[in-house]
């Protein structure tokens, strides 16, 4: 009887030692982010910086959207992201060799027509098939490719794109108007900034579709990531939207054999 009694009152105890060690790990994200939040919060009020947001001077964005069997949603998600509240940004969408009519989807949606190549394939990637422009949107490249996961569709698409910024997004993500103003602001305040990640929230209807996630989690990925940034880390691994820079995405980048991207340092 006294053997069952130490192991309950072990167990307890270590059950303590981890939920307060967990909780005042909490506690330090959560001070840590309150600089950045006041910061953030700071630059969205000053007028300033909210004409420069709408000027010339910022920078050019790719973005890029790997998508594979996305036929249901690739149109809807492609013209949202066409529709961004930006000035100078390109739309790369590769077709990771879909099984569906992903491709066909794109194709007549958007007037896609075929041209060739020219530019240098940086990254090894799974071969092309074939690339597209659009008639009716002269920010869209597709690229149709064979198939070898999320991570070498994003090398094809950094091989592909124009501009110092990449931005990562899943296709069956919807992104609000001015996400691409959000993220491209940690760049214009005179910072060395290799990468900006996105809070990403659910959508759509849990009772129709089944899908459902609570509000503290995306809280919590949220302070995390405010925090990290103070101690001059980053985490994207759980994002369906992140914008590193190109420099740092091109020589040592995503790697093709993992479950998803993740990014090296140079």
């Amino acid at each position: 009887m006294s053997a069952v009694t130490t192991i309950v009152g072990t167990t307890d105890l270590t059950i303590l030692v981890y939920f307060l060690a967990l909780n005042s790990f909490y506690a330090v994200l959560l001070v840590l982010s309150i600089p950045e939040i006041w910061e953030q919060t700071r630059l969205a009020e000053d007028e300033d910086f909210q004409r420069l947001m709408q000027s010339d001077a910022l920078p050019p964005i790719t973005i890029l959207v790997p998508a594979y069997n996305e036929s249901a949603t690739i149109e809807a998600s492609v013209t949202a992201i066409l529709t961004l509240e930006y000035r100078n940004y390109e739309v790369v969408v590769v077709n990771d060799g879909s099984k569906d009519d992903t491709m066909e989807q794109l194709r007549h949606a958007f007037d896609l027509y075929e041209i060739p190549r020219v530019y240098p394939e940086i990254i090894p990637t799974q071969p092309l098939r074939a690339l597209y422009r659009s008639r009716s949107r002269s920010r869209l490249l597709v690229l149709d490719k064979e198939n070898g996961g999320k991570a070498d569709s994003l090398n094809a698409a950094i091989n592909a794109s124009r501009f110092p910024l990449v931005i990562a997004v899943d296709a069956d993500t919807l992104i609000e108007p001015d996400a691409l103003l959000r993220l491209t602001r940690p760049f214009l305040l005179g910072r060395e900034i290799a990468a900006v990640g996105g809070t990403v929230r659910v959508a759509n209807n849990r009772e129709r579709l089944g899908c459902s996630a609570k509000s503290t989690s995306c809280r919590s990925v949220a302070t995390a990531r405010r925090a990290s940034s103070r101690i001059s880390t980053w985490s994207s691994g759980c994002t369906a939207i992140s914008a590193p820079r190109r420099s740092r995405t091109t020589c040592r980048s995503f790697r093709t054999r993992s479950r998803g991207p993740k990014c090296r340092n140079p």
